[in-house]
């Protein structure tokens, strides 16, 4: 099968290494392997590279994990991406950078390290739109922010397990065991929203029950 043509914003990055930055052909073949890794990506989901927007580019960082890529390499290779989106951004190819809610994966050491209330602001302003994942991820967000539930809780939280009237859920945790979360009426707006507009546009099969739902309409994992 043929690859598809070469976008032109590509090249004119690579240009531009050369002619204004002046890098070496050595550090030049490292930057494209690391965009070949998002174009594969990109294309495996069907989706246009490289007008990738952040929660895309948030699931090209799961990815390479699952990949089996180590932290030192998932770091380089998002260095490379940060570096191309800035560079559409500068030359006005793109009206925004995708790339600026992206963190650098560190090694663990001591505690982990929590958003401060600047970063959660942004994190939970990134997604406005009005398509189906959109209020998906809008609502899965708010709803971690404010319950402090474990991404697995969330996960496979169900339908029934909801009372938005109270603004309350039935979280399932570790060993089988239940508790009650308020959720804030914030969150149980969004995903009063979600719920209306978004989750029947994606839902397949009657039958599944879980709140969130991937882009085929099944329940949407951990690590999805």
């Amino acid at each position: 099968m043929n690859e598809p043509p070469e976008d032109p914003r590509i090249e004119a990055f690579f240009e531009a290494l050369v002619t204004e930055a002046g890098y070496s052909e050595h550090t030049i073949e490292a930057y494209r392997r690391d965009l070949r890794l998002l174009q594969r990506y990109a294309r495996g989901r069907g989706a246009n590279f490289p007008d990738l927007e952040s929660t895309e580019l948030f699931g090209f960082v799961a990815w390479l994990g699952e990949q089996g890529y180590r932290l030192s390499t998932v770091a380089r290779v998002l260095a490379g991406v940060r570096s191309f989106y800035r560079f559409l951004v500068l030359r006005r190819w793109l009206s925004h950078d995708p790339t600026h809610l992206l963190g650098f994966p560190r090694r663990s050491k001591g505690l982990p390290r929590v958003l401060d209330l600047d970063a959660v602001v942004r994190l939970l302003t990134s997604i406005d739109g009005d398509k189906p994942l959109d209020l998906r991820d809008r609502a899965l967000l708010e709803l971690l922010y404010a319950t402090g539930m474990r991404v697995s809780e969330a996960a496979g939280l169900a339908l029934d397990d909801l009372d938005l009237a109270e603004s309350s859920l039935l979280c399932s945790g570790k060993g089988g065991k239940y508790r009650r979360l308020p959720i804030g009426d914030h969150a149980a707006d969004r995903l009063r929203r979600y719920l209306a507009e978004g989750r029947p546009r994606l839902v397949r099969d009657s039958s599944i029950r879980t709140v969130f739902l991937n882009r085929r309409g099944g329940p949407l994992t951990r690590v999805g």
